[in-house]
């Protein structure tokens, strides 16, 4: 199997915690359960884990995304908090338009892209495809922006 495929085949892996489902009511007990035993120093790091494990639930590739947003959000936390004045608000907007823009990107891309195949489809024959059998190109695409 090329590794392109197997790439597709294990983004599509995924099993559902719904909150209605049973695995949903074996998890949240123990995370908060967890959560109160653990020294007071130690909780974020167990709510961090916990949501990155209930976010791998649904489609586990998908916790780059998560990552991605976890990182700029801490990074911008830190500036916010060294910064005076008008930069803050300046680095805080950022970060939100970080946050809105991949969610935008995640919301809106299929949309716009089964819109604009219909209106090119003279100029550009052939199907494109959605953003759910592309998404690590895309994820890879945000990361390398993300760093220019």
């Amino acid at each position: 199997m090329p590794g392109g495929a197997k790439a597709l085949q294990l983004a599509s892996y995924h099993y559902s915690m719904l909150f209605n489902s049973i695995e949903f009511a074996v998890f949240f007990p123990i995370a908060v359960l967890f959560y109160f035993l653990l020294p007071y120093r130690y909780r974020w790091i167990w709510l961090l884990a916990g949501s990155c494990y209930f976010y791998m639930a649904f489609i586990p590739i998908y916790i780059l995304i998560l990552f991605f947003t976890i990182i700029i959000d801490y990074e911008a936390g830190i500036a916010i908090e060294n910064a005076r004045g008008r930069h803050r608000k300046w680095l805080l907007a950022l970060s939100i338009i970080a946050n809105v823009g991949v969610l935008a990107v995640f919301k809106y891309y299929n949309f716009l892209n089964e819109n604009l195949s219909f209106l090119l489809k003279g100029f550009c024959p052939g199907k494109s495809d959605s953003l759910s059998e592309h998404h690590p190109a895309l994820l890879g695409f945000l990361f390398i922006r993300s760093r220019q």
